[in-house]
């Protein structure tokens, strides 16, 4: 007897060696449930794609098999009435989750169908409109289960993913402003449904989050307590973290602060243009303002293109004004160039002197930022009777777009450069030497006085000039601006100030460098002109960054 269960154990172990991986038999004789993927889904009569069909179900069927291989399922199926099993590919349907979770959506679709089966194209048990909040379970990857009644009658139908919209299980409170003309809220999370109440556009509004595409809000009509809903795209999510107090500079003139975060409200106060603000950041294009009207203190609002922030360094305006005094600056305030003194530097350096002054706070102009004029406007406007800069708009436009510095500076700065167009260095010098040696004659122009050295001006300046190949004035005009834009202007010394006086240099190395002039009124002195160009054009566009420094103690 012993020697037959001997024999008997060893055969099977043998057969078991034999059966290929890929059709392990499945231990376990758990029911799965499933949809039909395909038109027409087949059960096999073995696992094989070529065996004989034993039956076939349309597409969202649902199905109820076992597993049984890496790669097929068993059913038993019923043929001319008599039980059989058979085989699906895992491929041709999609098992349901085995722990379904209830979940709660809205009706995107208008109506929102529940179809007989896990397909668009079945049947339809019942319709919801649009807006609707349905509660279903999560069945699989495209589809939702949904129990609905029908002339009183249970049943089981199928909602379409694609058709609804999750609502949010863990909600939390939300500010926001209103976006729109009015700002609805509905009585269903559809812009289809019954408006419960409106608001001006800018008001500030309290709410719930509710889904990717909805906010719930509490509103009261008629003194009835409802609960609406308000589009996403009607909203302006207001920050809740910490709101952080900011200074900035008027850009326009006037400056608004508004009475509501909408340009169309009253406006509670105006400031004029380069006037230093105090605000709190508020949302993605609006600040606050607390001011005082009437000795009362009132929310304002101010839209973020209103206003420039301001560029802080961390060093005192003290600390900077003494590593500016070793780098020996000049001046000709007395009439004729010589050293300036430390009152004299700390006077430019300090940018609270000239915020007051709407012309001199002209240096904080961003440069990287465009102008956007046209060539006629400013040929007709800014260059003409300008010498040989007369006529040349359309350089200074190809220039500024070129190079990313802003096309009314390069026509300050060659203006003040070439003594309004009319210095011998930019009508043309003939230079037939470069570094003592003799090179092929030509006649080169500079109108931006690069390399000109105050020991050699002219020499210097134009054969610079000579290397850089400028043998046209509109060559000297774009190639300069290069000059300036790639190494001041698009290398963060974007303002005539930064340019000046670098307060980035100074921070991150403690001493003076890389500055464009030796002059310390190089940038106050190009303001008064910018300004006045400026108020010559029709239409422009204009922003400032202004230099902040840390309080003296």
């Amino acid at each position: 007897m012993l020697q037959k269960i001997r024999n008997y154990f060893f055969t099977l172990l043998f057969v078991l060696a034999l059966l290929p991986l890929s059709t392990s038999i499945a231990s376990a004789a758990t029911t799965l449930q499933g949809v039909a993927l395909d038109g027409s889904t087949k059960v096999y009569e073995q696992t094989n794609t070529s065996s004989t069909v034993l039956k076939s179900y349309s597409q969202g069927t649902i199905l109820r098999y076992q597993a049984y291989s890496d790669n097929w399922y068993k059913a038993s199926v019923y043929v001319s009435g008599k039980a059989v099993t058979g085989y699906i590919h895992k491929d041709d349907v999609e098992t349901a989750t085995a722990s379904p979770v209830s979940v709660s959506v809205i009706g995107l679709d208008q109506p929102t169908n529940v179809y007989t089966k896990a397909s668009t194209s079945s049947a339809t048990v019942k319709s919801y409109a649009q807006g609707t909040i349905l509660k279903v379970q999560t069945f699989t990857s495209k589809w939702y289960a949904a129990t609905v009644y029908v002339n009183g009658e249970k049943k089981t139908g199928y909602i379409y993913k694609g058709d609804v919209e999750k609502i949010i299980t863990s909600t939390e409170s939300v500010s926001g402003i209103g976006l729109k003309n009015p700002t609805n809220v509905y009585a269903k999370a559809s812009e289809s449904a019954a408006k419960l109440k409106s608001y001006a556009e800018g008001t500030i509004l309290k709410m719930q989050t509710f889904s990717s595409n909805w906010y719930t809000a509490t509103i009261y009509v008629k003194g009835q307590k409802k609960t609406g809903y308000i589009h996403v795209d009607d909203i302006e999510k207001v920050w809740t973290s910490k709101q952080q107090l900011l200074e900035g500079a008027a850009l326009k003139a006037p400056t608004n602060i508004y009475s509501k975060a909408s340009t169309d409200s009253s406006v509670l106060r105006s400031y004029t243009q380069s006037k230093v603000l105090k605000y709190r950041t508020f949302s993605e294009n609006w600040y606050t303002a607390t001011i005082y009207i009437s000795g009362t203190a009132t929310t304002g609002y101010i839209h973020k293109d209103d206003v420039k922030g301001l560029s802080y360094y961390n060093l005192t305006v003290d600390e900077a004004t003494a590593m500016q005094v070793k780098v020996n600056p000049m001046t000709d305030e007395s009439g004729s160039w010589e050293e300036a003194n430390a009152t004299q530097v700390k006077h430019y350096v300090d940018p609270t002197n000239f915020l007051a002054n709407d012309t001199s706070s002209y240096q904080f102009l961003v440069l990287s930022d465009l102008a956007g004029t046209k060539a006629t406007e400013l040929n007709n406007a800014l260059l003409s009777g300008k010498g040989i800069l007369a006529n040349q708009g359309e350089a200074f436009i190809t220039a500024a777009k070129t190079h990313g510095v802003n096309e009314i500076y390069l026509i300050s700065h060659a203006l003040l450069e070439t003594g309004n167009g009319y210095s011998t260095l930019s009508n043309g010098v003939k230079v037939s030497e470069v570094d003592g040696e003799p090179v092929t004659p030509k006649v080169v122009y500079n109108m931006f006085g690069i390399g000109a050295k105050d020991a050699c001006a002219l020499q210097c300046g134009s054969e610079y000039a000579y290397k850089a190949g400028w043998t046209t004035p509109e060559k000297a005009i774009i190639g300069g601006a290069q000059f300036i834009g790639n190494g001041y202007v698009n290398a963060g010394q974007d303002t005539l100030y930064k340019m000046r006086w670098n307060p980035a240099g100074m921070e991150k190395y403690g001493y003076a460098t890389h500055q464009y002039a030796t002059d310390i009124g190089w940038a106050v002195k190009q303001t008064a002109r910018i300004s006045k160009m400026y108020d010559s054009l029709s239409t422009y566009n204009l922003q400032l960054d202004v230099t902040t420094y840390l309080p003296s103690y």
